[in-house]
């Protein structure tokens, strides 16, 4: 892990875990696979990405959710993706600013 490498170098380390109702993560593989399906004309489409709606309900299964205690120096952000994208990025940039994580 990146954060291995950043931890002693004194950098601060954040895991920004992104999250929205299974519904809607659905929706969006699904839009984007079609997307890709298409422009890609039905070539390699079935291995252009693991992020398929078919496979989302195996991936979220293997989820292992983080741990604190085990990583106590890395800042934990979870980020709901609900909203727009504009939306999501403002309410990023926010909690980022609130860590001083930007400049």
């Amino acid at each position: 892990m990146a954060a291995y490498t950043a931890i002693p170098s004194r950098a601060n380390v954040i895991f920004i875990e992104c999250v929205c109702p299974r519904e809607l993560a659905i929706e969006r593989l699904s839009h984007r696979w079609s997307r890709r399906f298409h422009e890609e004309q039905h070539s390699k489409a079935s291995s252009a990405s693991d992020g398929r709606p078919d496979l989302y309900d195996q991936q979220a299964i293997r989820w292992e959710p983080f741990e604190p205690a085990s990583e106590p120096h890395i800042t934990h952000i979870v980020l709901p993706t609900t909203p727009p994208l504009q939306e999501t990025f403002r309410s990023l940039v926010g909690m980022l600013q609130r860590y001083d994580a930007i400049f």
